[in-house]
């Protein structure tokens, strides 16, 4: 009896062992369970977050890719606006430079219309004298004209005269014959002489 008893009894402790090993197993079964849904919990969670993360580092991405791009444009534009004002600054240069030529032009084109009226001012002055040295040598001129033509004239006359006096005075004494210093001998108090 005692060595069935015995027997028994580790009968017992065996199933109590195996009972409390089936139980521990259990235990650790659902620990483990419950681990894996809390890493794979945590694990959703990580990769939820890493998506999230994802998403804004791409949405960061194409923010600055945007905004590169942006700069780039407005780059771009600032050098073709630099370009543009270089080219008009440019053409204003060369405007001003064309204007600087033109005054420079007008001031030697009035420079040389100064010196013309000058020059014609004193061909005039130069005229004007000797239309007074022309006026007084045509005078002189038309005056000696006038008494050579007065000569003449009286020349002519007194060869008349004498021709017609001729006869008649030749029987006198106090006969002097007609010459044409006595017919002029008041020739020079003439006013056409003058």
């Amino acid at each position: 009896l005692d060595a069935k008893g015995k027997e028994g009894g580790e009968a017992i402790s065996l199933t109590s062992v195996l009972d409390a090993t089936a139980a521990a197993l259990l235990h650790s079964q659902s620990e483990i369970t419950r681990l894996r849904a809390e890493h794979a919990a945590q694990m959703d969670s990580l990769l939820e977050a890493s998506r999230v993360e994802v998403a804004s580092a791409r949405t960061d991405a194409a923010a600055a890719a945007a905004a590169q791009s942006d700069a780039v444009a407005r780059a771009d534009s600032s050098a073709e606006m630099a370009a543009a004002a270089r080219v008009l600054l440019r053409n204003a240069e060369a405007e001003l430079g064309a204007q600087r030529a033109s005054v420079d032009i007008l001031r030697r084109a009035l420079a040389d219309a100064d010196e013309e009226r000058r020059e014609m001012h004193e061909c005039v002055e130069a005229s004007t004298a000797g239309s007074s040295a022309l006026v007084a040598t045509l005078s002189t001129e038309r005056r000696r004209r006038v008494v050579i033509q007065l000569k003449a004239t009286l020349e002519q006359r007194a060869n008349e005269t004498r021709i017609r006096i001729m006869p008649i005075e030749r029987g006198s004494k106090s006969w002097r014959p007609c010459t044409l210093d006595r017919v002029l001998g008041r020739v020079h108090t003439c006013p056409l002489a003058h």
